[in-house]
């Protein structure tokens, strides 16, 4: 019973550890009255005219306004 814990601790620290050297972040912004969500691994640009980065599934993605643009940022936790 004591191996099982320690084995369950390990994968929960690896986990830790991967998300801090990892983060994934969710983008909820308003591009041209349409209400977006993504998960984004990284973020390469991000002004309130033009937010560009990498999703989670390795897609580049890129949106511009003249007008500037709500946003906000979450970091991701999941529950496992």
């Amino acid at each position: 019973m004591n191996t099982k814990c320690s084995a369950l601790n390990k994968q929960i620290m690896i986990k830790q550890i991967l998300r801090y050297m990892y983060p994934i972040y969710i983008l909820e912004f308003t591009h041209r009255g349409i209400n977006r969500r993504l998960l984004v691994k990284k973020f390469d640009r991000l002004r309130p005219h033009y937010i560009k980065g990498i999703t989670t599934d390795n897609e580049r993605f890129a949106f511009k306004s003249k007008t500037p643009m709500d946003y906000s940022i979450i970091e991701y936790h999941s529950n496992n």
